[in-house]
C-alpha cells in the first residue's frame, strides 16, 4: 500500500515549506501542482525536490483539469491524499495515520476526513491557533475502484468513479469515525483566511476555482451573498458559508510548525 499526496498551489511561499514538510513522512509520494506562481512558491518547491525525491512538480494552466494526475493510481494499492497550500497537518498524528492505513485498518473505508481549524489568526509566542471548527474528505482509497475518468474537474473531485465488482454501499458511503479535534490523528489547519504569499499586499479570502472563472463579476454576486449571511464584503461566499460556521475558538499549534526536514 502506498500513500499518493497531490497537492494544489497558487502562490503559497510564506506556508508552503512548512505544508510540505509535514507530510513528507506520511506520504510515499508528492505530487506538487502549481498553477503559474508568481512570487516564491516554484522556487522553494524545486529546491525541496532536489533534496527529497518523492517530490514531483508540475507547472499547470488549470486547476480544474488535474484529476489526470489521479488517475494513473486508480486500481492500484493505492490512498490518493489531497493537500492544498494552505493546509498545515500534524506531522506527529500523521505518523500513526500513516500505521494504521498501511496495517489495513481503513481498507474498508473509501473516504478519510480529517479534523479542520479554519484558522483566522495564529499567535505564534504563545503556540495558539484561531479559527472555526471543521471537518473535510481528503483521503481517497483508490483500491476499492477500477475506473475513475473526469473530463474537468480538480484532482479528487467528481462523482465518475465505478467501484470493483462486490464492494457493497455501505463502503461506498463510510467515512473514518468522527473524533474530536484533541484525540485526531488527521488534524490540519486550514490557513483560508491567512495571508499566504509574500506577493499579497493585504489578504483577501481567495476565490475557490469556480469563482475565478467568474472572477470579473463574482466579487459583485459574493457581496450579496455575504450580506445575506451578515457579512458586508466582497471575499469568496463560499469560503465564509463553509468554514465560518460557529463560534472562534484556538488550539495548541506547537506541533503543526515543527521543523522535522531541512
Amino acid at each position: 500500500m502506498k500513500i499518493i499526496g497531490v497537492t494544489l498551489i497558487k502562490n503559497e511561499d510564506i506556508y508552503i515549506e512548512g505544508v510540505i514538510n509535514n507530510v513528507l513522512d506520511f506520504c510515499d509520494e508528492i505530487i506538487v501542482l502549481d498553477n503559474n506562481s508568481t512570487d516564491n512558491t516554484f522556487d522553494i518547491i524545486s529546491n525541496m525536490a532536489k533534496r527529497h525525491s518523492k517530490i514531483k512538480i508540475h507547472r499547470i494552466d488549470d486547476p480544474l483539469a488535474t484529476h489526470v494526475y489521479v488517475e494513473p493510481y486508480v486500481n492500484t494499492d493505492s490512498w490518493v491524499f489531497a493537500v492544498d497550500g494552505d493546509e498545515l497537518y500534524d506531522p506527529i498524528g500523521l505518523i500513526e495515520m500513516r500505521k494504521n492505513i498501511l496495517a489495513g485498518k481503513y481498507s474498508d473505508v473509501f473516504r478519510l476526513k480529517a479534523n479542520f481549524i479554519n484558522v483566522t489568526n495564529i499567535d505564534k509566542e504563545n503556540q495558539k491557533a484561531y479559527g472555526y471548527n471543521g471537518i473535510a474528505t481528503k483521503g481517497h482509497n483508490v483500491s476499492l475502484l477500477d475506473y475513475w475518468h473526469e473530463d474537468k474537474e480538480e484532482r479528487l473531485h467528481g462523482k465518475n468513479m465505478r467501484f470493483k465488482e462486490g464492494i457493497q454501499d455501505t463502503i461506498k458511503s463510510k467515512f473514518l469515525p468522527y473524533e474530536h479535534w484533541e484525540n485526531s490523528k488527521f488534524r490540519c489547519l486550514h490557513l483560508c483566511f491567512m495571508k499566504r504569499s509574500s506577493k499579497d499586499t493585504k489578504f483577501v479570502s481567495r476565490f475557490i476555482p469556480a469563482e475565478n472563472k467568474r472572477k470579473y463579476y463574482y466579487p459583485v454576486i459574493n457581496f450579496f451573498k455575504n450580506l445575506l449571511m451578515g457579512r458586508f464584503e466582497l471575499l469568496s461566499s463560499y469560503k465564509n458559508k463553509t468554514y465560518r460556521n460557529g463560534k472562534i475558538i484556538y488550539v495548541d499549534s506547537t506541533n503543526f510548525f515543527i521543523k522535522k526536514h531541512d
